[in-house]
């Protein structure tokens, strides 16, 4: 009696032990995804010496390509066109002023992330470059001449065509047959200037501040596979 029980003990750890292995080797497969992305910028410019402002509500919009190569961790890379800006804020005046830029912009990220196969939360952190290439500016009052000095970035155009710095977020990945559907909130700091910040120019730093709410819709492309465990 005494033997059976052990031999029954021994086969069931046994399938326990066998099953555990299984499970532990799991087939990870390099994952190749592109596909469209749009969202909204929530976008200030840090002056020195500071000018008080409103976030200017812009649009982005652009093609990302995410490369998996390891589990819980790959890279995304993106081409954006992206509308960005400020606006001057007024106390008790009916006096309005806003500047958009409006750049093409290219982030490089590391991407990892954690979850299931079919809900995932994910984190994103990497350089961005971009470069302007137009920009217009609102407002519905002249600057008085005795007023100039308190209106200096009005009428100036911006003197610095490259812009770069960092960028970071998170959000929510939905994996299903046809795709991937992502919900993303970024915060991009600007290292460059917009204008000049030598001693003799008027600003010391003026660079971008930007909020992103971004949808993305990524579409699997077949590559091959490998296993690890």
């Amino acid at each position: 009696m005494k033997r059976n029980i052990l031999i029954l003990i021994t086969g069931l750890l046994s399938v326990f032990i066998i099953n555990e292995a299984k499970a532990e080797k799991k087939v990870f497969a390099p994952d190749l995804r592109i596909g469209p992305s749009f969202g909204v910028n929530f976008s200030q410019v840090a002056f020195s010496p500071n000018i008080s402002q409103n976030f200017l509500l812009k649009y982005n919009g652009g093609i990302t390509a995410r490369y998996t190569s390891e589990r819980y961790f790959g890279l995304q890379g993106e081409l954006n066109f992206s509308m960005r800006g400020w606006e001057r804020k007024f106390r008790d005046s009916p006096r309005r002023y806003s500047r958009t830029l409006n750049y093409i912009e290219m982030p490089i990220m590391s991407h990892i992330y954690f979850g299931s196969d079919v809900v995932r939360g994910f984190v994103n952190l990497g350089p961005k470059i971009g470069f302007l290439i137009n920009e217009k500016e609102e407002a519905n009052f002249t600057v008085p001449d005795d007023e100039k000095e308190k209106f200096e970035e009005i009428n100036k155009k911006a003197e610095k065509k490259f812009d770069w710095g960092i960028c970071g977020g998170g959000g929510l990945e939905i994996r299903t047959d046809v795709g991937s559907f992502l919900l993303e909130g970024r915060y991009y700091f600007g290292l460059g200037n917009i204008f000049n910040s030598r001693k003799a120019d008027p600003f010391g730093r003026s660079a971008f501040s930007t909020i992103s709410v971004n949808f993305v819709y990524l579409i699997p492309i077949r590559i091959s596979s490998k296993s690890v465990k």
